[in-house]
């Protein structure tokens, strides 16, 4: 444990204060490494302050959630295209903003399942989002899909978020 603060300019002589120095150590190299938050709804709060700040492409770190969560909004054209490259030994999706007459085609979200509070859905209990023009996203047993392709395949899951 004293080889630890050898050099680092903690001249302490109470064992408490090196334990917590140390905590202190391990969380800053810690928080150092981890720079991404990898969940779905980080990828639509960047989606959307993207394309309000009229932006063409943004990245994001890659996540085979994300990805999926891409394609289904790819396919809703939500967004152009998402792909999957390389950058720095590190994946990454970049993803390619859609506008129409230079009006986001990405409205705004609505998070519904969170860590702490989830929501399951039968396929009866899915009903159109904003009268038919926006998309609920589900997490369901074959894979990531929309509130209409769930309804048809007869399939119910988690219930993610509405977008619009």
């Amino acid at each position: 444990m004293q080889d630890m603060f050898q050099g680092n300019g903690y001249q302490s002589t109470d064992s408490r204060d090196k334990k917590s120095k140390l905590v202190k150590i391990i969380r800053y190299q810690y928080t150092n490494q981890v720079t991404f938050i990898l969940m779905y709804y980080d990828l639509l709060a960047r989606l959307k302050n993207a394309t309000m700040a009229k932006k063409e492409k943004i990245t994001v770190p890659f996540s085979k959630m994300d990805a999926a969560i891409l394609e289904a909004l790819v396919k809703n054209s939500y967004i152009k295209s998402a792909d999957i490259e390389i950058i720095d030994k590190k994946s990454v999706i970049v993803v390619n903003c859609k506008y129409k007459d230079k009006i986001p085609a990405i409205n705004d979200f609505k998070i519904v399942s969170k860590p702490s509070r989830r929501f399951y859905f039968d396929y009866r209990s899915l009903r159109p989002i904003k009268q038919g023009y926006g998309i609920a996203v589900l997490s369901t047993s074959k894979g990531i899909m929309t509130n209409k392709e769930a309804r048809k395949n007869k399939i119910g899951g988690e219930y993610l978020f509405e977008i619009w």
